[in-house]
């Protein structure tokens, strides 16, 4: 085939097109003029050719081979370079072509300038190996290529030499012996690409093994391990010695510890003894030495661990006087004014006791379940967690060092967990609570997606103004979803894409609707005139001019439709309208906050029309759970009373975990190389003090946490209270500080590469036991994350939750994100582990849509993290569909819809407790009171 009628291909584009022109003219001592066989060969076999001989000009590798090659018959010696340039201009005497040789005397130097930007592009696509670019392109062809010659391809393409032609047939055993020259690589890089293609085949979530993976999970409890060193600090440690020695002097250690009778007698005479007198110290040493583990007794780690969870079980029917002793001298540290450091000691001995016996009852609450619920009956008679939730409050305007609030913070996080339960139990609950209200059960692990209410509305909306006489299924939306007499219709406000402020600015369509003849030309515009830029997007207010693909008139319809449950009868639609109404009317699915909210919206509208005094919405409430009688139903129960209890007093509650989680923003991160021997010595007071600020930072984002968590399952609205709590509370700045702070030498901090203190609970206690001490470290090993930040990371993940809980779907709170969080989340980003990705792509999942597209070309490793590892809607087009304009207008409209919706809702359940926040009916209905409102009236 000529030169001229070859097709080119497309991977010859990125060469310059001087040696496009070239081609023709010159040819290196590895090319063949064409013949009469070479047309034998089909179009891609001359390209694979060409691109071969082109390539070896590029490399200069003519001069590497100075043998004669046999040419059509004629004997051609390989050039040098330079006189392959020379060749090139035209100079050249062995040019066979019949083309003529000044053709590039019309270059321009604009084409000389395109050949210099290709000058090294080998350089820049990576090395290109002589082997490869000579002999392989044209051995892989001809050993997979058919030919329709009389001889073998290979044998008309292969160079004669002195040896003989069967010399050089590659055979499938040199083919495989032949010399590998690309880079090599290691066993580690081939078992990470090989585990890398085993989860792409698996269809598992898969990440760039590139990144540093972190190996962790987060729970709300690991394990009596990690847990109980975080009580103490190291001047506690010296009150095991007088736990022991007084313990000691009044029973027999071993007995204890071996006769189960002896030690069931020994609690119930100490507990008798507390009860006839609370202040009695010698009996509250004794039973802490008891909670503690009696550990002069224990051999091992794992004995120990053994006798913990006996003893504690063993002091829960005594759990009623505990309590009252705890309360008792609690009271004693924040009203008393004398003999403060003894009530002090006899807090900390009382509330050791009660954070052991807790601990235990939740590592214990399946494997003993009727002694570990009748010890959280205790705690729920008791009202531990209200009287710590005002201990609190009084220690915010009445602060005192012997209130110990660092220990009462830590109480409550284990109180918390214990009473609702940790992330198992949730699970359980949550799975009741659904089935309870008829709400399917959606799988996680799914691959099929779903749609909201709010969603389909939007959709049903579009469908109907491009098809006004189509009829599609309403599916089960209130009828008060879009109601515009009502405040409550800024809370969930569909958004569909014929109302968007995009589709707005469209102009309308140029065809009438009744003719669809062409309109008249306009009238004829001056020259000089603004040229408008003309748009071929369909505006969606309008019905579609075009046709559906059946005619319903004459009885004809499309095929297609007849596979689908869903007819309508007086229109025809296209098949993908018809296809796009079936899936998504399938895959509504209605959430739990969702009947809530709906339930709640109906009483406000109710209240918002006059109807003050119905309370058959407290009659009916379909969220109380007081008749069930199962333990998830009590659990149900419990959180109620709490939140009714206490709700004058979160505000103060989230200001103090506030306050703690911020002082640790001023801890500095020591590293062994920065100091010597002696420095780190000096510096113990200082790293133990910051420890004691990470353990109560810790308790304190864990406890917003789940308290957020339980209220969302209880309901909605309560969740939605303590968020707008949170946030008024100027969390968005606490949290970003604090998050800034960890990203100071990320990776050093998560594998604990910085000093820290050395002691534990663990530590100080095997010092009792000479055994205990010599098998410590050998039993400690097995311990998962120990060489990990638990504490740092836990934090992290609870700030990111928080964050993500309090903006999620209000753009007014979006807006007052740092515009450094992107630079946070991408720090943070770096070390791959889900449970810290998901809250962070969350985020960046409400907040990408209203960034630029430089700020999302920045950061496109978060957006495209949120494709990879988040489950989107059916219907969501998150990053450019979004009405940004309307969202921005009706947020400041949500907001304040969502304040009025909480203040109904917390005056209509819980009158009561919002009587000491200020709110109560209005009994007077005088002239000053009437005229005292219209003066106090915003309007």
């Amino acid at each position: 085939m000529p030169d001229s009628q070859r097709s080119r291909s497309p991977l010859l584009k990125s060469l310059s097109s001087k040696d496009l022109r070239n081609k023709s003219q010159t040819r290196s001592a590895f090319t063949k003029q064409p013949s009469s066989d070479h047309q034998n060969f089909s179009a891609d076999a001359a390209l694979f050719h060409e691109l071969d001989n082109l390539l070896s000009k590029k490399l200069h590798l003519a001069d590497s081979n100075e043998l004669h090659h046999e040419i059509n018959g004629e004997r051609h010696f390989g050039d040098s370079p330079n006189n392959d340039i020379d060749n090139n201009n035209g100079n050249s005497s062995n040019n066979n072509s019949n083309e003529p040789t000044d053709l590039l005397d019309d270059a321009s130097g604009s084409e000389e300038e395109e050949d210099s930007e290709f000058a090294n592009v080998d350089e820049i696509d990576g090395p290109i190996s002589p082997s490869s670019s000579s002999g392989s392109l044209k051995d892989y062809f001809h050993s997979h290529e058919p030919y329709n010659g009389t001889g073998s391809p290979k044998q008309q393409y292969s160079p004669k030499s002195e040896s003989t032609d069967s010399d050089k047939i590659i055979t499938s055993d040199d083919m495989n012996n032949e010399e590998d020259n690309n880079l090599p690589v290691d066993d580690a890089l081939k078992k990470l690409l090989q585990q890398k293609a085993e989860e792409i085949e698996r269809g598992t979530s898969s990440h760039s093994f590139t990144k540093p993976t972190l190996d962790w999970e987060i729970s709300d409890f690991y394990s009596l391990y990690h847990e109980l060193s975080g009580w103490f600090i190291q001047k506690d440690y010296g009150s095991l010695k007088s736990t022991m020695v007084c313990f000691q002097k009044s029973y027999d250690t071993k007995k204890f510890v071996e006769e189960y009778s002896y030690a069931k007698n020994v609690v119930k005479e100490l507990g008798a003894k507390l009860e006839i007198n609370s202040m009695d110290i010698r009996s509250l040493l004794s039973l802490a030495y008891i909670s503690f583990g009696t550990f002069q007794e224990t051999s091992s780690y794992f004995h120990h661990l053994d006798i913990l969870r006996r003893n504690n079980t063993l002091l829960m029917p005594i759990s009623k006087i505990l309590l009252e002793c705890f309360k008792k001298h609690a009271d004693c540290c924040r009203t008393k004014n004398s003999n403060l450091q003894q009530y002090n000691a006899l807090l900390f001995y009382s509330g050791s006791i009660l954070f052991f016996m807790i601990n235990i009852g939740i590592d214990q609450r399946k494997k003993q379940a009727k002694v570990v619920e009748n010890f959280i009956n205790s705690i729920e008679e008791a009202d531990l967690m209200l009287f710590l939730t005002k201990y609190i409050d009084h220690w915010r305007w009445k602060s005192r060092l012997s209130m110990r609030i660092r220990n009462i913070i830590i109480l409550l996080h284990k109180l918390i967990l214990l009473q609702f339960g940790d992330e198992s139990y949730y699970d359980d609950t949550k799975e009741f609570v659904k089935k309870h209200h008829g709400i399917k059960k959606k799988d996680p692990n799914s691959c099929n997606l779903s749609v909201s209410p709010l969603e389909y509305i939007a959709f049903r909306e579009d469908i109907t103004s491009r098809y006004p006489s189509s009829n599609i299924p309403k599916g089960d939306c209130p009828e008060i979803m879009d109601n515009p007499n009502s405040l409550s219709q800024f809370l969930e406000i569909p958004r569909p894409r014929s109302r968007s402020t995009s589709n707005q600015s469209l102009g309308e369509p140029q065809v009438h609707i009744s003719t669809p003849a062409p309109s008249p030309p306009a009238s004829p515009t001056a020259l000089n005139g603004m040229k408008t830029r003309k748009s071929f997007q369909a505006n969606l207010s309008f019905p579609t001019f075009y046709p559906s693909s059946g005619d319903y008139d004459n009885g004809v319809m499309d095929e297609l439709s007849h596979k689908l449950d869903i007819a309508v009868d007086e229109t025809v639609l296209p098949f993908s309208m018809q296809e796009a109404i079936e899936i998504l009317s399938k895959s509504v699915h209605i959430k739990l906050s969702t009947k809530q909210l709906w339930h709640e919206r109906e009483l406000f509208m109710i209240q918002e029309r006059g109807w003050c005094n119905n309370d058959s919405g407290l009659q009916n409430d379909p969220f109380d759970y007081s008749l069930i009688h199962t333990q998830e139903a009590s659990t149900m129960k419990r959180i109620e009373k709490y939140y009714a209890d206490a709700l004058p007093l979160f505000s103060s509650l989230v200001y103090v975990l506030l306050e703690t989680i911020e002082t640790c923003a001023s801890n500095k991160v020591h590293f062994e190389k920065d100091y010597t021997e002696e420095e780190i010595n000096e510096l113990q007071p200082q790293l133990e003090l910051i420890r004691s600020k990470e353990i109560a930072m810790e308790s304190s984002c864990a406890i917003l946490f789940l308290l957020l968590k339980w209220f969302k399952l209880s309901h909605c609205l309560k969740f939605e209270y303590l968020c707008s709590l949170i946030y008024d509370s100027k969390f968005i700045i606490t949290g970003v500080n604090a998050l800034y702070k960890f990203t100071e030498e990320y990776q050093n901090k998560i594998f604990n590469k910085h000093l820290q203190p050395t002691h534990s609970f663990w530590s100080e206690c095997s010092l009792f036991n000479i055994q205990y001490k010599d098998t410590l470290e050998i039993s400690i090993s097995g311990e998962q994350n120990k060489n990990l930040n638990i504490r740092m990371l836990n934090s992290e993940v609870y700030i990111l939750r928080i964050l993500s809980k309090i903006t999620g779907k209000k753009t007014q709170r979006l807006k007052d994100l740092p515009l450094n969080i992107s630079g946070i989340f991408k720090s943070l980003y770096y070390v791959f582990n889900l449970d810290i990705y998901h809250p962070i792509l969350k985020i960046v999942h409400e907040l990408a849509p209203f960034k630029n597209k430089r700020w999302r070309a920045d950061h496109m490793d978060l957006v495209s993290g949120v494709f990879l590892h988040e489950k989107l809607s059916l219907t969501e087009n998150w990053i450019t569909g979004k009405d940004i304009t309307g969202e921005i207008n009706d947020a400041y409209g949500q907001e304040i819809a969502l304040r009025a919706m909480l203040q109904f809702y917390n005056f209509y359940h819980y009158k009561k407790s919002m009587k000491d926040c200020g709110y109560d009916d209005r009994t007077s209905n005088s002239f000053f009171s009437r005229e005292a409102e219209l003066i106090s009236a915003p309007y």
